[in-house]
């Protein structure tokens, strides 16, 4: 109803559904309110219970619920919600928990707020092309439930998925200055070197030879592009792992 209030143009609402309570409210009044507004539910892959059960038109259950996002982590839907549900919710769809993280570090950054991953995965779907993102879309961001040792994980992954952190390896000339070289290649390009690996006995590499894996931090995926592209320029035959 607030949404309404505020936003009488609103055209599709995207929220989160783990027993499924939230949503069915929500679809309830809108559908009476404003039934020409899209109701969008979101799952984790992990825990996809009431997706299948909407598509089956009927429940069903998964035996794991494995997801970063707890909160949403049911197994069995719930047996009033799901007749709601069902009825006025016009759609459910599934991230993935790499989407999840990369959304609350999205969040984190942009709005400065900490999001737990059930809240976040309405966002997730919406940035993701999950749902229609025709006129305007309200995303129901809740719930901020989230363990202080887990949001390091969480920004990590998030990181990784946006292409922020990423782990190159190549093969340099076992030979003094060698490595330096290589690296000077990543400064002059302004990546932040998290940590180096440089192993010369390995079974597969070449007498002569040495393997190198670098863990770097860039700007953004475009970044990470422009720095394997200037060292496969310099002759480094350079992958990311």
């Amino acid at each position: 109803m607030e949404i309404l209030q505020s936003l009488q143009d609103v055209t599709s609402i995207v929220a989160p559904i783990g027993g499924g309570g939230l949503i069915a409210g929500l679809a309830l009044v809108v559908k009476q309110m404003a039934p020409h507004v899209k109701i969008y539910g979101v799952q984790s892959e992990g825990a996809p219970a009431m997706y299948m059960s909407k598509r089956e038109h009927a429940i069903k259950t998964t035996p794991d619920a494995v997801t970063m996002a707890d909160g949403i982590a049911v197994k069995v839907p719930g047996n009033l919600t799901f007749d709601i549900i069902d009825k006025y919710v016009d759609d459910i769809v599934v991230v993935s928990d790499e989407a999840i993280a990369s959304t609350i570090l999205m969040v984190l950054e942009r709005a400065k707020l900490m999001v737990e991953g059930a809240g976040a995965v309405s966002l997730a779907a919406v940035l993701n092309g999950k749902v229609p993102a025709r006129g305007k879309v309200v995303s129901v961001i809740s719930g901020g439930n989230i363990d202080v040792n887990f949001i390091s994980r969480i920004i990590e992954r998030g990181l990784v998925k946006a292409g922020r952190r990423v782990k190159i390896t190549t093969l340099i000339a076992d030979r003094p200055g060698m490595l330096q070289n290589l690296l000077a290649v990543i400064t002059r390009l302004k990546a932040n070197v998290i940590n180096v690996y440089h192993d010369r006995v390995e079974r597969n590499v070449p007498i002569g030879q040495a393997v190198v894996e670098i863990c770097l931090e860039t700007r953004d995926a475009l970044h990470t592009e422009e720095i394997m592209a200037n060292l496969r320029q310099e002759g480094y035959i350079a992958k990311i792992i």
